[in-house]
């Protein structure tokens, strides 16, 4: 099924989700690095955001949560708390949701003037937050300081009910295959108890 068939879809999920939604935008054609960029713009939105007493989940692996974390201390001096999770929109909802997003705006930008025509407006990096890239990229660049993810553990999971596992007891995707059961069960019975009647209806679906 193409982005065109499925248009509705992606615009449903950014229109209920809108209050969670903060994005940026780069063209490109300048030279930069792709994968500085990202890390730029994550390190952006993540002080945007606030990451105060937060765990930041990065998608990949360490070397991911390098550039990061070089680029972020070069916006705020310091590195929040952070883990990496392989496939991470496969454990944790908000990394779904991230996913669908970016792609969204992905095929709605296609000029300058398109990034806040769109919902969520991107305004693009370079230009609404020039301030901030040139610190963040210079510190990807220069910086040799080591950076720390916090020792969580990471496990494959190969089936949805155990990516719920995963996801539930704080588990990182990567690693060594899980050695858990799969049962949603615990997962339905907190989601009942917590009063997300539909929720727990939901999960016990899978």
């Amino acid at each position: 099924m193409t982005y065109e068939d499925s248009i509705g879809f992606f615009e449903t999920v950014v229109q209920d989700n809108s209050q969670y939604l903060k994005a940026t935008t780069h063209l490109g054609r300048d030279g930069s690095d792709p994968e500085r960029v990202e890390a730029v713009q994550s390190a952006v939105l993540a002080e945007q955001v606030g990451v105060e007493d937060a765990l930041v989940i990065l998608d990949g692996n360490e070397d991911k949560a390098e550039r990061f974390g070089r680029a972020i201390t070069g916006i705020s001096g310091s590195c929040p708390p952070m883990a990496t999770c392989i496939q991470s929109e496969l454990y944790y909802p908000t990394s779904l949701l991230a996913d669908l997003c970016a792609s969204h705006l992905a095929y709605q930008i296609d000029h300058p003037r398109h990034c806040s025509e769109v919902t969520p407006t991107a305004p693009v990096t370079k230009e609404e937050f020039n301030h901030l890239w040139g610190p963040a990229y210079n510190e990807i660049v220069n910086s040799s300081t080591p950076v720390y993810t916090e020792p969580i553990e990471h496990r494959r999971a190969e089936t949805v009910p155990t990516r719920m596992t995963c996801w539930f007891e704080g588990v990182m995707g990567g690693g060594e295959p899980v050695q858990f059961e799969s049962s949603v069960r615990p997962i339905v019975q907190y989601a009942r108890r917590e009063g997300y009647e539909e929720l727990a209806t939901r999960l016990s679906e899978v």
